[in-house]
């Protein structure tokens, strides 16, 4: 015979089996040679269904937000990087302006000191070239931002030279 008084509290009052406070016919002993323990656990619990629904949710959540996050930083640096790009491009415009805005004014005076031109003509011509030339440097401003902005993105110490490639990469594409 086993001794099972160890699963069960003290204070049993059957003699053969000290411990025990209830009895256990003696045949289930005598003819078996396995114990069995039945647990009985309600299959449709509402709490423990409705605590994995939950968990399940917050799981996906935090899956979704975390491509969100990795996408949204991904098209932050490819925009940082792109208005770099556009800043550059509209920089060299300006600066091909400006140079054809000095020589129309050039010539404007010339024409004026010749007597084919009035003076109202070559200030026009003036005004024109001093606002390409605030213009220039508004870009040359514009881009030293969109360079420190791609640097900050990258981690790029702000006084370290960055060099924008002219081609858009195919993966960005």
């Amino acid at each position: 015979l086993r001794d099972f008084s160890r699963y069960f509290r003290d204070g049993g009052m059957d003699s053969t089996m000290p411990g025990m406070n209830f009895d256990i016919p003696q045949t289930v002993f005598q003819n078996s040679f396995v114990t069995s323990l039945d647990v009985n656990m309600t299959l449709f619990n509402w709490m423990v269904i409705n605590g994995l629904s939950i968990a399940s949710a917050t799981e996906n959540a935090a899956k979704y937000q975390s491509n969100s996050t990795r996408d949204r930083i991904l098209f932050e640096i490819i925009a940082g990087y792109m208005n770099v790009l556009y800043n550059q491009e509209i920089l060299a415009l300006q600066t091909d302006y400006l140079g054809l805005s000095k020589l129309n004014y050039d010539k404007a005076v010339r024409m004026q000191e010749a007597g084919r031109y009035s003076k109202v003509e070559a200030l026009r011509w003036k005004v024109d070239y001093q606002q390409q030339l605030s213009l220039v440097e508004n870009g040359k401003s514009q881009l030293r931002s969109a360079k420190a902005i791609l640097r900050r993105m990258l981690n790029i110490p702000m006084n370290a030279l960055i060099q924008v490639d002219l081609q858009i990469p195919d993966r960005f594409i």
